[in-house]
């Protein structure tokens, strides 16, 4: 269920923790764009003091925030799960933890987006940033991206194509002023977690795919990438159709409407 990041020949070195003469980071290749069938992500290599790096960007389907993802090489030892640290994009940090995950080949990815929660204007639309900078005890990036502009506009039309293809279809979109939005915070906790899976020790990330009826109950889910683990997707889902509440989409006359609604739930067993 890992990002698979395209175009990327180089091989990714360990960000190093020594101290280093300030080298500002330098795209080593152009943007990559990668049209997948539950996803619209670009990735771009960089040059950085303590080697190569790869930012990837994702906005949601939605186009309500983005994702940035950093991809180094680290060891296999290397401990996974949240961990403190900052998402600062264009000055201003939007949010206060980073997830790290296996990105195969000993690749170690750093994953953050803002925290809309928290507050509302942690919200990230992908055109407005030129500065993105991931700061946490393991991993260090601050980069200058270019051409965002341009990027969002082809990310739009990949994800417009992606909602088509799930039956939203091109009209609906036209037709939508607003997007479904939950109620009050995501309604699973940790007292939800299957006990076969923290007897087992599975942890993994779960995105869903929402249909969101005019009444705002959900009523179909789907996977937009599984965590690896059957019990922990097949619960996911039934959680939130069964609790998950939003305010509908309205139409541009005000009209309440069914449409898609995109959340992710991230199963983590302690000290896994």
């Amino acid at each position: 269920m890992m990002l698979r990041f395209m175009g990327m020949a180089a091989a990714l070195v360990m960000a190093s923790q020594a101290a280093a003469a300030p080298v500002p980071p330098t795209p080593s290749g152009p943007w990559q764009v990668e049209f997948a069938d539950q996803r619209c992500v670009a990735s771009r290599p960089y040059t950085t003091a303590s080697g190569p790096m790869v930012l990837g960007v994702e906005p949601s389907p939605d186009g309500e925030g983005v994702r940035f993802l950093v991809r180094v090489e680290a060891a296999a030892k290397e401990s996974l799960g949240f961990a403190p640290g900052k998402l600062v994009v264009n000055g201003r940090q939007v949010a206060d933890r980073v997830l790290f995950w296996r990105g195969g080949n000993n690749g170690l990815i750093a994953f953050a987006e803002g925290d809309k929660d928290a507050d509302p204007q942690n919200l990230v639309r992908l055109r407005e940033v030129r500065t993105v900078a991931l700061q946490t005890k393991r991993l260090s990036a601050d980069l200058a991206l270019t051409g965002t502009e341009k990027l969002a506009g082809v990310l739009a039309t990949c994800n417009r194509g992606l909602l088509e293809s799930w039956g939203f279809a091109a009209a609906e979109q036209d037709r939508l002023a607003s997007w479904p939005k939950m109620e009050g915070r995501l309604p699973i906790t940790f007292n939800d977690y299957p006990a076969s899976a923290i007897k087992n020790g599975e942890s993994g990330e779960v995105r869903t795919r929402l249909t969101v009826g005019a009444d705002g109950r959900v009523t179909q889910c789907a996977l937009r990438s599984g965590s690896g683990f059957a019990v922990l997707d097949n619960a996911t889902c039934a959680l939130l159709q069964r609790r998950a509440r939003f305010t509908p989409a309205r139409d541009k006359e005000g009209k309440p409407m069914a449409a898609p609604a995109f959340q992710t739930v991230i199963w983590m067993v302690p000290g896994n």
